[in-house]
């Protein structure tokens, strides 16, 4: 009788253990099947948001550049800076403006009257 209770009792010490080591797999596994879409996602959302945030800031600087220019319209520095942006931005046709006044301006530097002569080339005019 009790060679049959140390029987019934180391075999349901094997079946706790069996269970504890199942369940203990079982939850480790959901863990790393949980946190596998984690990093693939976090890795697409870098890339995206690096390729935002340089938008973002031309168009930022793009709009700053403006209301400087809006306040005082013959600013060279805001309007290089315009200029600059907007062909950064592939937008030749925004920085046309901005560098005719340039040239306007500065007769002599011949710097502006090239950038305006690609910017027309980009644009097809």
């Amino acid at each position: 009788m009790v060679q049959k209770m140390t029987q019934k009792i180391d075999s349901r010490q094997r079946f706790q253990k069996i269970f504890v080591i199942a369940s203990g797999l079982m939850f480790a596994g959901s863990m790393v099947a949980s946190t596998i879409p984690l990093f693939t996602n976090a890795q697409q959302y870098t890339i995206t948001t690096a390729a935002d945030d340089v938008n973002n800031t031309l168009e930022d600087q793009i709009r700053g550049y403006e209301l400087v220019l809006k306040r005082e319209p013959d600013n060279t520095t805001a309007l290089e800076g315009l200029a600059n942006a907007q062909l950064s931005s592939n937008n030749p046709q925004g920085a046309i403006a901005p560098l005719e006044k340039l040239v306007t301006l500065n007769p002599d530097n011949p710097t502006y009257a090239n950038q305006l002569a690609d910017a027309k080339k980009q644009v097809g005019e």
